[in-house]
């Protein structure tokens, strides 16, 4: 049994890597019309492309290739694609199985997530494909919108009963699927008041652990920046952060331990730097991403600051470059395998609608935590 699944992993494998993008959305396309998923004309190619997760010239080359075939002709510029005779539902054709088919939403696209995050999207695909199922990797920017947007019913385009798994999920995106009687899991985020599975592993428990390490090493200036999180992550995250500064027998202040901004970006982090160097230096910072981190650790070494003898560093995440900080960068390893597998089990199981599964992270220690200088204690 073990080694026939491994050969459906490997048969899997070899689709992917043989098949180019242009023949992938050719032979969707193609079975779309001939499976009569459309009457008569297509959407737009530019619908098509977030509907399939590929390029905008990339399909406009697979419905030339199309017309070419006679599945569909294209009545002239700025017109839509029409279905043929020959690409039509009603010609005679031998039946095929459709295969069950999940989207995977996220904000962004996949290569410009965290590494930690596409590594777990890429194994979970990878197992999706040799159970038999169809991937579509839609793009939606949920994470900052205000109110759902109209466009997502046609870009999403999730027929009843597809399941929909939503990375960094939002109150939002969970309040658009609930409405449409739709089924969807968060990959982590925060769900709100909305009754959606959630799996992840939760950032304020490797943020307690963070604050204990940095307390029990004497550390009551700590720094852990907030920003473009949303209010009950940032309220929680606050919340472990002032416990953790006022067992220090210090004063808690929330936009030095807790600064906040609006917006995620280089400049953000550069300009807290700033703002804390020299007068306010703090003797150990947490960082929930990867790229705050490297930005903060340069703006330190520009500055002539030492880690960990000035000040201590940790990281809630973990990624591949990790391993040639130096020194050692104290992180978090989420497990990858384990995710994904929870995941393929509320797909083929379903789970209670309201469940959170909570995957513990593995300290990966390093040598970037050290007391503090003495010349900030008590100060």
């Amino acid at each position: 049994m073990q080694i026939e699944k491994l050969l459906n992993l490997v048969d899997a494998m070899k689709r992917i890597q043989i098949q180019s993008p242009l023949e992938y959305v050719v032979e969707e396309l193609r079975n779309a019309c001939q499976g009569g998923d459309w009457e008569d004309k297509l959407p737009g190619a530019r619908i098509l492309a977030k509907r399939l997760g590929v390029s905008a010239p990339t399909v406009l080359k697979a419905l030339n290739q199309l017309v070419k075939e006679g599945v569909l002709e294209h009545p002239g510029p700025r017109k839509a694609f029409h279905i043929t005779t020959a690409g039509s539902p009603n010609k005679p054709r031998p039946p095929r199985k459709k295969p069950k088919t999940i989207i995977i939403l996220t904000h962004q696209n996949i290569n410009e997530l965290v590494a930690s995050t596409r590594s777990i999207l890429e194994l979970l695909t990878t197992k999706l494909i040799a159970k038999g199922w169809h991937v579509r990797k839609v793009v939606v920017n949920f994470i900052h919108a205000k109110r759902p947007h109209r466009s997502w019913d046609n870009v999403i385009a999730a027929e009843k009963g597809t399941p929909i798994v939503a990375v960094y999920g939002r109150p939002l995106i969970a309040k658009w699927a609930l409405e449409r009687g739709l089924k969807i899991l968060f990959f982590g985020g925060e769900r709100g008041t909305h009754e959606v599975p959630v799996i992840g592993v939760k950032s304020h428990r490797l943020a307690k652990q963070a604050m204990n390490l940095l307390t029990e090493a004497g550390h009551s200036k700590i720094v852990l920046p907030l920003n473009d999180r949303p209010d009950l992550f940032k309220k929680r995250l606050s919340e472990i952060t002032r416990e953790a500064i006022e067992s220090m027998g210090a004063q808690y202040h929330a936009p030095y331990h807790n600064p906040e901004s609006p917006y995620f970006a280089k400049d953000v982090i550069s300009g807290l730097m700033q703002r804390l160097i020299p007068d306010q230096l703090p003797t150990a910072m947490v960082f929930l991403d990867w790229k705050e981190l490297i930005t903060a650790h340069c703006y330190l070494a520009q500055h002539g600051v030492r880690v960990p003898e000035e000040v201590s560093l940790i990281l809630l995440n973990n990624q591949v470059e990790a391993e040639w900080f130096e020194p050692g960068l104290c992180r978090f390893e989420f497990p990858q395998a384990t995710m994904a597998q929870a995941v393929i089990q509320w797909l083929e199981t379903g789970q209670a609608m309201d469940q959170t599964i909570d995957i513990p992270a593995t300290y990966l220690r390093g040598q970037t935590i050290a007391p503090p200088r003495l010349s900030a204690i008590g100060s």
